[in-house]
């Protein structure tokens, strides 16, 4: 066979030996014939030489296309299973697990900025409204508006991520929310502060989607629950020493000393990110081994110190403007059953933990006298719990998962070296039950400890007693420590459903949780002025009582409707329409309009 036919059938010989090779570009095949690239052997072939190689051109035409036709055959059968070979051949990911860590270590100390933004704004509170003349009601419209914005704006930020890559959207947010602080430090009036708050919550919203996209894109699914639930620890240390820094700085300097304080620190994490963070988004760097030499994508250590010859893959650097329609992508998961079940749970949750913070300054303020420094130490049970809450969700969802891997691979004769595909989660494998085995002890313990929380601070004759304020602080801690086991929880069984789609995933999660709890703070604060402490808290628990229904549900028919959807993409994309499910109602909705 000519060299010529061999290029255009994609078969060629490796070099210095008789063994064949698909992929004949990659310089990788070339100097391992022996690697199977193309997820099957071709070792079953009949061993040839270096003679045998002179005599295939001799071969008539049907004998090699009939042999090339055999190989691509093979390719299909070896690509057809859900558990794919190839994984074992080329990494998921380059990165080593040390490497991992500290990509992990540094997204989470960005994604501190959106707890800490919010958390240490609860201490200074009274102080603002004080400083503009403003009553409570108003003071605590800007933790709504902080809330919806932070719900909304992960839409916009996730979609360009997933188009122009982590990196430079991550400097993009930061500039912004850098710059919402500094007006923020010197704002004239209150409209000034609700408004650039807004813009604030804009900014730090991204952290949290972008690096659940990023650990998506280093991960495999046996490693995803143990790198969020760290991730998330990380993330929410600052929820501990939020309230610490906002009640010292707002006592010593004022609450606009506390703006600064962001500002500098922001600035500071965006300077190490430029300087260490790598490209994941895997359209622009594969699996960490493709050579990028935009600035956008190349950490500016790489640039100074690093030699060429560090780097392996091709040259290839990738820039896609995202279109219109990608921003309403994300949308469209409301339309599947399992992702929506999913995201009510995990809003409920999240709005009642939203609650106890967001109600701390007033209700401990005014019950038990505190001052703005003492309410930043009481906030410290919520943080602890938050951290537990975390680490403990990780260490069993990865125990759960190895436990529910194993099962699967003995009952379908699968090897251990060989691991569950992330692209595409086998249709019977049961991804709900690994991760939802302990949310049906949490989410009880939860509902009871919120209730139990409004009956600790119900009536005088209880709260006056010496050291009552032990009782809620402890409460904090569990509510805190329960809530964050299903926060971590339902977000990886999320991202779970959605691979290749971490960030947008992310973003959805957040907009349904920050959406709910917008509306919900507000409402809190007026039912307990009308109906009490231990009404509105007791309500809160038997609707989160409720809702565990729907948990129930998603780990009974998940399975099922995790099936569904996959073939309606598939049936999607043998139609040539683009791989999204669009709920049908909207276009009829339209029509009518």
């Amino acid at each position: 066979m000519s060299e010529q036919g061999n290029f255009r059938s994609g078969v060629f010989p490796a070099a210095g030996t008789g063994a064949w090779s698909l992929n004949p570009l990659s310089e990788k095949a070339d100097r391992e014939p022996d690697i199977d690239v193309a997820s099957f052997s071709l070792q079953t072939l009949p061993p040839t030489t270096s003679s045998s190689q002179s005599n295939s051109d001799s071969l008539p035409e049907e004998d090699r296309g009939s042999r090339i036709s055999e190989l691509g055959h093979q390719e299909q059968l070896a690509q057809s299973p859900e558990i794919s070979q190839a994984d074992a051949v080329e990494p998921y990911h380059v990165f080593g697990t040390r490497k991992k860590w500290a990509v992990v270590g540094l997204i989470g100390l960005a994604g501190t900025f959106s707890g800490l933004s919010s958390n240490i704004y609860f201490p200074c509170l009274n102080s603002i409204e004080k400083e503009f003349a403003v009553s409570h009601k108003f003071g605590s419209l800007t933790i709504t508006t902080y809330q919806l914005f932070q719900g909304v704006a992960p839409l916009l930020w996730g979609t360009l991520s997933e188009s122009l890559g982590r990196r430079q959207v991550y400097v993009y947010s930061f500039i912004v929310y850098i710059i919402a602080n500094i007006v923020l430090s010197f704002s004239p009036s209150f409209v000034v502060l609700f408004i650039f708050r807004a813009l604030q919550a804009c900014g730090s919203a991204s952290v949290v989607s972008i690096g659940n996209g990023v650990i998506q894109d280093i991960s495999t699914s046996s490693e995803r629950g143990g790198l969020l639930s760290v991730y998330q620890a990380i993330r929410n240390f600052s929820i501990a020493i939020g309230p610490l820094i906002g009640g010292a700085l707002s006592q010593t300097w004022g609450f606009r000393s506390t703006f600064i304080f962001l500002a500098v620190s922001a600035g500071l994490v965006i300077i190490t990110m430029v300087m260490f963070l790598p490209e994941t988004l895997r359209t622009v760097a594969g699996n960490g081994s493709v050579r990028v030499k935009s600035i956008f994508y190349k950490p500016l250590w790489d640039s100074i110190c690093r030699k060429p010859s560090d780097l392996t893959g091709p040259d290839k650097t990738v820039r896609r403007m995202p279109k219109p329609r990608d921003f309403v992508k994300p949308l469209c998961m409301l339309s599947e059953t399992d992702t929506l079940l999913n995201l009510i749970f995990g809003a409920v949750a999240y709005s009642i933990w939203s609650i106890v913070n967001a109600t701390t300054p007033a209700l401990l303020g005014e019950t038990f006298g505190l001052s703005e420094s003492q309410l930043g130490y009481a906030s410290l049970p919520n943080g602890i719990g938050t951290i537990m809450g975390s680490w403990l969700a990780g260490r069993l969802m990865d125990r759960d998962y190895r436990t529910v891997e194993i099962t699967y691979k003995i009952a379908h004769g699968i090897t251990d070296d060989r691991e569950i595909s992330l692209k595409s989660i086998p249709g019977d494998f049961p991804i709900e039950k690994a991760r939802f085995r302990y949310v049906f002890w949490s989410a009880p313990l939860l509902a009871v400890f919120t209730a139990l929380y409004g009956a600790a601070l119900w009536k005088p004759s209880l709260t006056s007693k010496p050291g009552w304020l032990a009782v809620p602080l402890t409460l904090q801690l569990l509510i805190a420590l329960t809530s964050n086991m299903i926060f971590a929880i339902n977000s990886t069984l999320i991202t779970d459903l959605h691979p290749g789609n971490g960030a947008a995933a992310t973003a959805m999660n957040n907009f349904a949780r920050c959406g709910l709890s917008a509306g919900a703070v507000p409402a809190a604060h007026h039912l307990i002025e009308k109906f009490g402490r231990l009404q509105t808290f007791g309500g809160m628990a038997v609707a989160f009582a409720l809702c565990i229904s729907l948990a129930i549900m998603s780990r009974i028919w998940g399975m099922k409707w995790r099936n569904n959807r996959l073939r309606k993409a598939e049936n999607a994309k043998a139609e040539n329409r683009r791989g999204w499910v669009v709920w049908r109602p909207w276009r009829s909705w339209a029509k009518k309009l």
